[in-house]
């Protein structure tokens, strides 16, 4: 969907080059016939989507990259809290065809270990069942840079078990895995990248051009009181 002039033009792709996947970068390609596209009953523009995202243009087109080219290989996104990390995730769902997983860690850390392991072990077997996929592990700092402890005695189980569910996703054909963490440093040593994951995608706190690129995604679909709207309100925050 394009929003201009108060009203949605809808577009559908009949052809592209590659096949397999586009990601279009020079508007100056696009072909468009003069024929109207019928929507279906299908609420896809209605979803949070790539357009929604604004401030992070060069670590998006890394990450589209990973997820519009099904094959094996894993990403560390590390942002601090409030850009975004958990919004990421909605829209490559609806972004993609692939079977898509979500974990959120900290929502973990509330289960006894024997459910937290089974809950892995069924990610595991849909997973495997469900290629390509995508395993996005949400704030996965909060169990691999977090000691839980049972008594006296510290208490790794989880960390663990975490480890081995991330090594047997690896193993598997076309999985992409994605994680989110605030910092690197929070996490464990074999967590890091290259040893846990493939590479490291590293957002920071936007700057004012970037909060306006942010502003311009919030407001898409907005009409504004005035042109210089987007800038001002960037310069406020």
């Amino acid at each position: 969907p394009i929003y201009a002039m108060q009203h949605v033009f809808e577009f559908r792709v009949v052809d592209c080059k590659p096949i397999k996947a586009v990601i279009v970068t020079d508007t100056d390609v696009i072909q468009c016939q003069n024929e109207s596209v019928e929507r279906v009953k299908s609420p896809v523009f209605d979803k949070i989507c790539y357009d929604d995202i604004g401030g992070i243009d060069p670590q998006l087109l890394t990450i589209r990259k990973l997820v519009e080219n099904p094959r094996t290989s894993s990403a560390l996104i590390v942002a601090p809290s409030g850009c975004g990390k958990t919004f990421l995730s909605q829209a490559i769902r609806n972004e993609t065809k692939s079977h898509f997983e979500f974990i959120p860690a900290l929502q973990l850390l509330g289960l006894k270990y024997e459910k937290g392991k089974s809950l892995l072990a069924r990610v595991l077997e849909v997973t495997a069942q469900n290629t390509p996929a995508i395993v996005y592990i949400d704030d996965i700092d909060a169990i691999a840079g977090i000691q839980n402890y049972d008594g006296e005695e510290p208490d790794d189980r989880l960390i663990n078990s975490f480890s081995d569910f991330i090594d047997h996703l690896r193993k598997m054909p076309n999985v992409l895995i994605l994680a989110t963490s605030k910092s690197i440093d929070n996490l464990r040593p074999d967590f890091h990248p290259p040893t846990c994951f493939n590479e490291a995608i590293k957002i920071d706190i936007p700057t004012r051009q970037e909060r306006a690129s942010i502003l311009r995604a919030i407001t898409r679909k907005m009409t504004l009181t005035s042109s210089n709207a987007i800038d001002d309100m960037a310069s406020m925050t």
